[in-house]
């Protein structure tokens, strides 16, 4: 059966990166979920969903999970250290998973990893 679904789907590649950040850092996770931080593409894909809520109770997630067609990245803080939590997965291989991973690290730094004197 795993192997009609990779046949038909594709084979699942999937990365957890851990990254310091600071306490004021960890805490502009908020800013991923403000209104014009979504992202048109991930890994050159259409996103399909961008999600600040669990699906199954609304709850929030403490950062963002962005789907495409064939793949997906979430990105949240940790709730037990000074890290942000990047996590991604891909059912187009390898190169796309990196794809994936680089455009969630280009979120986090837009949003949360901001330098002092950026706008």
């Amino acid at each position: 059966l795993a192997d009609e679904l990779e046949q038909r789907f594709g084979k699942p590649s999937f990365q957890r990166i851990d990254l310091p950040v600071s306490a004021e850092q960890k805490a502009r996770l908020t800013s991923l979920g403000q209104a014009g931080s979504e992202p048109e593409l991930a890994a050159g894909e259409p996103v399909e969903e961008y999600l600040t809520t669990a699906p199954g109770n609304g709850q929030p997630i403490g950062g963002v999970k962005v789907k495409t067609a064939s793949g997906w990245f979430a990105v949240r803080p940790s709730g037990t250290e000074s890290a942000c939590k990047i996590y991604a997965e891909s059912f187009s291989g390898e190169r796309h998973l990196q794809a994936l991973l680089d455009d969630a690290r280009k979120l986090l730094d837009a949003a949360v990893l901001e330098r002092p004197g950026r706008d």
